[in-house]
């Protein structure tokens, strides 16, 4: 199976948490709809944006999470819970060259 895979999940889950700690409307959108999505999936996720307080949201990460937050919805949840899963690769691909793009 694929590493990037892997990786791409977990990094869906860093960039969680990095943003947990900004404190403005896009960032914490950005963190209510990823536990949304986890949630929508049936994976636990420990709180919300509004249960963290703290922080800013400066206007990059504003940016970032903006963009990373149109690419939720594109996240198979089959895959999202077991990236080994058939055809994950594929079914991924999708977010992470959305994802790759938030960050060019």
């Amino acid at each position: 199976m694929d590493y990037r895979i892997t990786l791409l999940a977990l990094g869906l889950v860093a960039s969680a948490g990095v943003l947990v700690a900004c404190g403005g409307n896009a960032c914490d959108t950005y963190v209510d709809d990823a536990k949304a999505k986890f949630d929508e999936c049936g994976i636990s996720t420990q709180s919300t944006s509004a249960a963290t307080g703290g922080g800013t949201c400066d206007d990059a990460s504003a940016k970032l999470a903006d963009c990373l937050d149109a690419c939720l919805p594109k996240i198979d949840c089959g895959c999202l819970k077991d990236p080994t899963g058939a055809d994950c690769a594929t079914k991924l691909q999708p977010y992470t060259d959305c994802a790759t793009a938030c960050t060019m």
